[in-house]
């Protein structure tokens, strides 16, 4: 049967829901994407079809299927060299914000889109299609659930919904403490 099987990567994610929860595990990624080039990334599974995603609990021997709609931030993998350079030339429309969600929680970090310089008003980033928002911070993806947001501020001095160098947004919280299992800062979720 293993001639079978099909050849999977794993992500460490971090799932937090509304109601403070959070599931630490593994996400099982193909070795190639069917919308890009390249490997699957944990946001293709989250923006793809299937509502429940498999997890693989950490230190257990046990999968849970988690219902993709009722997660609130899901920290996802680490960013390359090869995100990096696509940031700092500008293949992505970069935005420091703050997103406040239901629960009266605060995120704070670098919004990135896919937008043309023509359509990078936060408002045109926020309404492209995708049940979730991109945010980078200490060099970590997070995906944000766009009916878990509330709000969204931007942080930008210019407030004209400007870009920011990778480096500015965000990127300065270098000492803050972090949740012992994850790489989710403590102070992330502000009540």
């Amino acid at each position: 049967m293993s001639d079978l099987s099909i050849r999977k990567n794993k992500a460490n994610v971090t799932a937090v829901f509304s109601d403070g929860t959070k599931i630490r595990g593994e996400v099982f990624l193909a070795a190639f994407s069917e919308t890009h080039y390249g490997h699957q990334k944990v946001s293709d599974i989250i923006e793809g079809k299937k509502l429940f995603i498999p997890v693989s609990i950490k230190d257990e021997e046990r999968v849970e299927f988690v219902n993709r709609d009722q997660i609130m931030i899901l920290e996802g993998e680490l960013s390359t060299p090869e995100d990096e350079e696509k940031l700092a030339i500008g293949l992505y429309h970069i935005e420091k914000v703050r997103i406040i969600f239901i629960n009266g929680d605060i995120m704070e970090g670098a919004m990135i889109s896919e937008a043309p310089p023509e359509r990078s008003r936060l408002s045109d980033c926020l309404n492209l299609e995708g049940r979730f928002i991109s945010m980078i911070k200490g060099g970590r993806y997070f995906y944000l659930n766009k009916r878990k947001v509330v709000r969204v501020e931007s942080m930008d001095g210019d407030k004209t919904g400007g870009t920011t160098q990778p480096g500015e947004a965000g990127e300065e919280e270098t000492s803050e403490k972090t949740d012992q299992d994850s790489g989710i800062p403590d102070d992330i979720l502000i009540s």
